[in-house]
């Protein structure tokens, strides 16, 4: 009997986790060239860190790389190879996105300094009926300390009559979903602003992971050790 409990509460827990990883992860993509060649750098590592550790993966045959299953925030990316290595810092990972860092060579690794490139711009087209609200949009926000006021700026959406929720496309209130890092609430109302790091507003096109809805769905990242300590780390780069 308590055998079949631990194997119910393991499967319970694993599929919580699998739900969790999907809604707060993003992935990083990009290729890379040889310093001062027309070759692709094959093998080369490239990797953020992850709380303290390195998460990454090896260039192909023709230098392209895509880094997983990566925890929404900010991050430093180090692309490496025995001849010369490239530094990007401010990478940003959204949910359930790719970003691209593009094509870049690295710099040879004989030179003292290592190029440092601040990268802000995306270069994934994102699905047209999810709006994006960065961290960076929240901290200068007029709403930035009130989470359901930051949501009801975004277009098709409005606050309810008691602006504890919003409505979405003229929906009923309760017709839309909200999650917060990954786990599914009633509202989101009482989030400190201080704790949000990143909002998507779906207002059509509702991926079936989110189950069904008449309405829409808002999802919330808020901000992580992991967010503070990619900060901290890509500042003693500058």
């Amino acid at each position: 009997m308590k055998k079949g409990m631990y194997i119910a509460v393991i499967l319970v827990f694993g599929v919580f986790t699998f739900s969790l990883g999907q809604s707060t992860a993003g992935e990083i993509k990009g290729k890379v060239w040889q310093a001062d060649s027309s070759n692709t750098a094959i093998g080369a590592h490239v990797y953020v860190e992850v709380a303290g550790s390195k998460k990454g993966v090896v260039t192909d045959f023709d230098g392209n790389f895509r880094i997983s299953s990566i925890p929404v925030g900010e991050y430093t990316l180090t692309a490496t190879q025995a001849t010369g290595k490239r530094i990007f810092t401010n990478v940003k990972v959204m949910p359930d996105q790719i970003t691209n860092v593009g094509s870049f060579a690295l710099q040879d690794s004989m030179l003292t300094v290592v190029v440092v490139s601040a990268f802000r711009e995306k270069l994934i087209a994102e699905e047209p009926a999810k709006i994006n609200i960065s961290i960076e949009d929240i901290r200068v926000s007029p709403n930035k300390f009130d989470p359901i006021k930051i949501v009801a700026t975004a277009g098709g959406t409005q606050l309810t009559g008691d602006g504890k929720g919003v409505i979405i496309r003229g929906s009923r209130p309760e017709s839309t979903l909200y999650y917060i890092d990954g786990v599914k609430s009633n509202s989101m109302a009482a989030i400190p602003g201080a704790a949000i790091g990143h909002i998507s507003v779906y207002t059509g096109g509702v991926p079936a992971k989110y189950g069904d809805c008449t309405g829409g769905v808002v999802v919330m990242e808020t901000v992580s050790y992991f967010d503070l300590y990619n900060r901290w780390k890509a500042s003693q780069m500058k």
